[in-house]
């Protein structure tokens, strides 16, 4: 039984979140330490609200730490998300569906239907090519493949009928409504945003197009029977002015951290939960003019948030925080965040006691690569119990926290050395550097921990230090680790040549830039080389793969490339 329990409590957790900008699905043991605790501490706490809701994932840990769950976001999708997720319990599903012989025989039943109207096609007829086969890559829209743009329009088209015609209630045309949220969002030739498509189903490295070619049809929604839950969709200013008088025992904030506005990147998912067929055109070219590529709601921007701006983002956190009536609110920040990290700490301790907790994570890579090396990122949970005095701290220890996660972060980097180990020198101690193979740092927690007992100046001329050996850049890494690749080939050392060769072919799948292409160019002759020596090598086959893909979509001429891909195609 309590296998069983956990099992459910794993399936509620990490199945049916769609791919979200700023999703905390990786992140949610790093925040349910913090939640339990807090819950150690404060054995009163009975409530909880996530302001920020968006996809749900904290929402759903919230309630299966046995609170009462308080869920807001400003979007339609995501209040139908949540509903469905907090407001309905497993045990809720036995009576539900009554009308329709249950919840398993509704499903098969929707999903069973294939055929609609022509005049009651929306997805289809606009967001999806009218050949899956033969698609106008010009003029057509391709989110969906006209297939799985039927389903949608099936699904919803029938969910809508049966909500008109009272064959099922609200929480049930809820519940629908979000099983098909959630295939919508997972089914389709995006990487994962909705203001553009792929070239063609799956792109051009057509990684994803099993996801993409999957067929949609509606399934039945991971739950978990825990306290009644509340869910709202307001703005989260605005819904804690309306509940000012209600005290929450515990707030948790995840406002946005830079300028993604949901509103626009998931319209489509605002669309079809709406259905309301906001008016399009269906071609994209109109007289010749490209128009909306990628057909977004005009609406989008009544959910329009002041915290994607740096010049309204501080305020606004002010004013939210000024208006919260909690007992202890964790927020979580980014590394990366509009606001500066001093004036976080400012604004957080005006209301209470301040902690700092901080998780390290690979970053959302929905948006285009860049040149620069940082995959990772550093996720703040700053924790302030509002019950104690509004003490003022000295910031240095706020600051070393700011300073040693920024430096954790290019210790993953690559040095460029000529020794096993580095030597920092200071007058608080010296700190070494132990390396593996003169390039990677593999003493890097040892380092943290060191640093926080050295001052803030300390830390500072340490990370000065490091910037003298340390590459972030994508071109200069390229070339550290094709340097050790080439003394691993003329000692004939297999080990080194795989080990460089694997490193190699993670940096070629970040370089996209026509910067970065010629310089592959430069090294692309010494490189076939030893592809040919230890084509065996299934690491160095890899980078002959991915060489092949970067020079075909390179900016370089035509004339380069061919000689350089016939070479590489012998």
């Amino acid at each position: 039984m309590i296998t069983n329990n956990i099992d459910i409590k794993n399936k509620y957790l990490k199945e049916n979140l769609i791919a979200y900008i700023g999703n905390k699905r990786r992140l949610l043991p790093f925040i349910e330490n913090v939640f339990l605790e807090i819950l150690d501490k404060d054995k009163n706490i009975k409530t909880a609200l996530d302001l920020f809701a968006g996809s749900g994932s904290v929402s759903r840990l919230l309630k299966t730490l046995d609170l009462e769950v308080y869920s807001n976001d400003w979007e339609y999708y995501s209040y139908i998300l949540n509903y469905a997720h907090i407001n309905i319990n497993i045990e809720d599903t036995k009576n539900m569906f009554m009308h329709m012989g249950g919840l398993q025989n509704t499903i098969e039943t929707i999903n069973n239907i294939s055929r609609i109207k022509n005049k009651d096609r929306y997805i289809s007829k606009y967001y999806s090519p009218k050949n899956d086969y033969n698609p106008d890559l010009k003029n057509e829209r391709l989110f969906y493949t006209q297939y799985n743009g039927t389903k949608i329009d099936i699904i919803r088209h029938n969910i809508e009928e049966l909500y008109k015609n009272n064959a099922i209630n609200q929480k049930e045309y809820f519940y629908l409504i979000a099983s098909l949220i959630y295939e919508s969002a997972t089914h389709t030739n995006t990487s994962g945003v909705f203001k553009a498509f792929h070239s063609g189903f799956g792109g051009r490295n057509k990684d994803a197009l099993s996801r993409i070619l999957t067929p949609i049809s509606l399934k039945e929604l991971p739950l978990y029977n825990g306290k009644n839950g509340y869910v709202s969709m307001l703005d989260a200013n605005e819904f804690v002015i309306k509940n000012k008088d209600k005290k929450f025992d515990l707030v948790y904030l995840d406002p946005p951290y830079n300028q993604h506005q949901y509103g626009s990147n998931y319209h489509l998912l605002n669309t079809i939960a709406l259905w309301d067929k906001p008016k399009i055109n269906k071609k994209i070219y109109i007289n010749g003019k490209k128009t909306d590529k990628g057909g977004i709601r005009k609406d989008w921007i009544k959910t329009k948030s002041d915290y994607c701006y740096k010049k309204t983002a501080k305020n606004s956190l002010i004013n939210l925080l000024e208006n919260i009536n909690a007992n202890h609110i964790v927020m979580s920040y980014s590394t990366d965040g509009i606001i500066e990290f001093d004036d976080l700490i400012s604004i957080l301790e005006n209301k209470g006691t301040l902690k700092i907790e901080t998780s390290e994570y690979v970053k959302y890579r929905g948006a285009k690569r860049s040149i620069v090396n940082k995959t990772k990122n550093i996720e703040y949970l700053f924790i302030v119990d509002t019950r104690k005095s509004k003490v003022k701290h000295n910031n240095d220890n706020h600051l070393k926290i700011k300073y040693i996660e920024n430096i954790r972060l290019k210790l993953n980097n690559p040095v460029n050395a000529s020794k096993d180990y580095l030597l920092f020198e200071g007058k608080e101690g010296n700190i070494k550097l132990n390396l593996k193979y003169s390039v990677h740092i593999i003493n890097v927690e040892e380092i943290c921990a060191e640093l926080k007992n050295k001052s803030v100046d300390y830390i500072k001329r340490f990370s000065l230090f490091l910037d003298k050996y340390i590459k972030e850049n994508n071109l200069d890494t390229l070339k550290i680790y094709f340097s050790h690749l080439k003394k691993a080939v003329l000692i004939n050392d297999i080990k080194l040549i795989k080990y460089f060769a694997n490193h190699i072919l993670k940096i070629y799948a970040r370089l996209c830039s026509k910067k970065s292409n010629e310089y592959i160019l430069e090294i692309t002759n010494e490189l076939l080389d030893i592809i040919y020596k230890y084509d065996n090598i299934n690491a160095v086959n890899k980078i002959k793969k991915r060489m092949i893909y970067n020079i075909s979509h390179s900016g370089i001429s035509d004339i380069k490339k061919n000689k350089i891909l016939i070479k590489l195609e012998k």
